[in-house]
């Protein structure tokens, strides 16, 4: 009998705790509510975060996390951005899961953005585990979400970043081939031809890997890819590779 009175005491004081965060958070909504029309984000996350430790309903609790990790994204908080975004990302059921999956792939090109120099020029350290997540988080994005309002932009961003890869890659190829490592260099060519052969810098890999073929005598394997560019002489004219 104590143990039930001591339960029914601890659920009424939970209740009134719930009703009285209820009132306060229909003033905090308003507080975001204004601060939003003014894009003053960093008190719109000041906002959130009391939010976030009021007894407040699952589905609106998700909802403030979410407006959280966009209000960090605006204020360029981008790791604590991905660390909300990456928390949510566990709970496939959520019906702002394509939204999330953008914003992964957008806040990661940003992140390795930060981190880069010239992307013209190959640095060997160069690291583009940002560039790969948000491929693929792009890419999630598309193959399970074809009605999603951001399908379109995210076909565009991961063209957008598997030319940067491109580059990157052929960078390294030329690197090594200038470098006098042809093996290196014919081996990342031939990578390159099969994981890239739908972008303009194949027509490099191919170039570069008859180089190195050249230097290593592998007159078999230089045949073959003598055939590839005559093969398709047409289509690297049409890029602008070549000249007429």
């Amino acid at each position: 009998m104590k143990n039930i009175l001591l339960i029914t005491i601890y659920i009424m004081l939970n209740l009134n705790s719930c009703i009285s965060s209820q009132n306060y958070n229909n003033k905090i909504k308003t507080d975001i509510f204004n601060n939003l029309i003014n894009e003053n984000y960093k008190l719109v996350i000041k906002d959130l975060k009391r939010t976030c430790n009021l007894c407040i309903p699952y589905k609106d609790l998700i909802e403030t996390k979410i407006e959280l990790a966009f209000s960090y994204y605006k204020v360029n908080k981008l790791e604590k951005s991905i660390l909300i975004i990456n928390k949510l990302l566990k709970y496939k059921e959520l019906k702002n899961y394509d939204y999330l999956l953008y914003m992964k792939g957008l806040i990661n090109i940003l992140l390795h953005s930060k981190n880069k120099k010239s992307i013209f020029t190959f640095e060997e350290n160069r690291d583009n585990s940002k560039l790969k997540i948000a491929f693929n988080s792009f890419k999630e994005l598309i193959e399970n979400y074809p009605n999603s309002v951001y399908y379109n932009s995210s076909i565009k961003k991961l063209n957008y970043i598997k030319d940067k890869i491109a580059l990157n890659e052929i960078l390294k190829i030329k690197y090594f081939l200038d470098n006098r490592y042809y093996l290196s260099s014919l081996n990342r060519s031939i990578e390159f031809i099969k994981n890239f052969q739908d972008t303009s810098l194949v027509y490099y890999a191919v170039i570069y890997a008859r180089h190195s073929c050249e230097k290593l005598s592998l007159n078999e394997i230089l045949k073959n890819f003598n055939k590839i560019l005559d093969s398709n002489i047409d289509n690297f004219i049409k890029l602008k590779l070549i000249k007429k």
